[in-house]
């Protein structure tokens, strides 16, 4: 017999304390399993002291299982046989679940738990669109940017609308004549090449990135004057949980600021 288990759905924006529901969530089930497993436990107990038979059965159930259980069931046709045997497998099966579950590998539930006590990285970094020009071209900025990438120790995100906004940057470079088409395509290619390397880590735009965003504006383009970009991509950097944004527009670093992201 095959089987299988379907992941119950998670939101962790749901969380209050992201580490520590996190916790609870994942270790939940294996909780549930033992616990199944101790009423089992405590079921054999029972059968155990309220006849000898009972006592026998149980007590020759964890010597000869699996592989010598006809024997102990030719013994007897008392219905205490079939019913041990069953709380006796359902014991077995949790002690197992639990066990298996609590391996810290993903996506079981123990890799939930060991993460939150594993060193993380020193910064998780959102690099805005302004900061990749910069990097991948030469302008005032370059060596600015190579310094902070250098220096930098952790996970570096882009989001597919950043992805886009660089790729035609390089494109309005050539057509501001400020680089070569040649110089142009080998940018995109370095920048591409990166992304597939996992250097920088690209994610997609969520709905939420634009609920964040919507709060952002309601707040502050008021008094900061904030274009919708700038907001998406300060409101994305929220989103992902990152520490710092890197970025040379000026607009983006007064909000970054006020939300306070340390900024490179």
């Amino acid at each position: 017999m095959m089987g299988w288990a379907k992941p119950t759905p998670v939101d962790p924006r749901n969380f209050r304390n992201q580490v520590l529901d996190d916790i609870k969530t994942s270790v939940v089930g294996p909780i549930s399993n033992f616990v199944i497993a101790s009423g089992a436990l405590i079921i054999l107990i029972a059968i155990a002291v309220t006849s000898h038979l009972g006592a026998y059965i149980v007590n020759n159930i964890v010597s000869v299982y699996p592989g010598e259980l006809d024997m102990l069931q030719n013994q007897t046709s008392s219905f205490l046989m079939p019913l041990s045997l069953l709380v006796y497998e359902f014991l077995v099966m949790n002690v197992i679940l639990a066990v298996f579950n609590l391996i810290p590998v993903p996506p079981l539930d123990g890799s939930h738990v060991l993460r939150h006590f594993l060193p993380e990285p020193v910064l998780k970094i959102y690099a805005d669109p302004s900061f990749l020009v910069s990097l991948y071209t030469p302008d005032s900025n370059s060596a600015a940017a190579t310094r902070a990438i250098k220096a930098a120790k952790g996970e570096c995100f882009v989001t597919t609308f950043g992805e886009l906004e660089v790729v035609n940057a390089f494109g309005l470079r050539v057509f501001r004549k400020e680089v070569s088409a040649a110089q142009a395509q080998s940018s995109v290619s370095d920048f591409k090449k990166d992304l597939s390397s996992g250097i920088f880590q690209l994610r997609w735009l969520q709905e939420s990135f634009f609920e964040r965003a919507r709060q952002l504006s309601r707040q502050t383009t008021a008094k900061l004057g904030t274009c919708t970009a700038d907001l998406l991509h300060v409101a994305a950097a929220l989103e992902l949980g990152v520490d710092s944004l890197f970025s040379f527009d000026q607009q983006q670093r007064k909000l970054a600021h006020v939300v306070r992201l340390r900024l490179n």
